[in-house]
């Protein structure tokens, strides 16, 4: 029977033979191998994606206040980068203890 890829038909390819003689834990080995080599190369697929969104993601700083002030967060500024939100919100200046510290989000 044959199967199909991408609208195209697959002959039938037959294994039985193709073995013969390997000991069954060397093949099993390099299924094995294969199975983590798809994986990995999934994985690496993945964090490249994510770090494209990360690069193309506009952060917006917030300044929370502690609940006993009872003021709402209010926003900052907007259209950072990643890092330029992290750089503010490192920065002792944007926290005063007992008072407000500033947080980004994803816009």
């Amino acid at each position: 029977m044959q199967g199909m890829q991408k609208g195209r038909p697959v002959p039938d390819v037959s294994t039985e033979g193709c073995t013969q003689g390997i000991p069954e834990n060397l093949l099993l080995q390099a299924i094995h191998r294969r199975e983590q080599q798809s994986e990995r190369t999934m994985e690496k697929t993945r964090v490249v994606k994510n770090e494209a969104d990360t690069m193309s993601e506009k952060y917006k700083i917030v300044r929370f206040y502690y609940p006993a002030l009872n003021r709402r967060p209010r926003t900052i500024n907007t259209g950072l980068t990643l890092e330029q939100a992290q750089a503010h919100c490192s920065d002792p200046k944007t926290r005063k203890e007992n008072v407000y510290f500033d947080g980004y989000t994803a816009e």
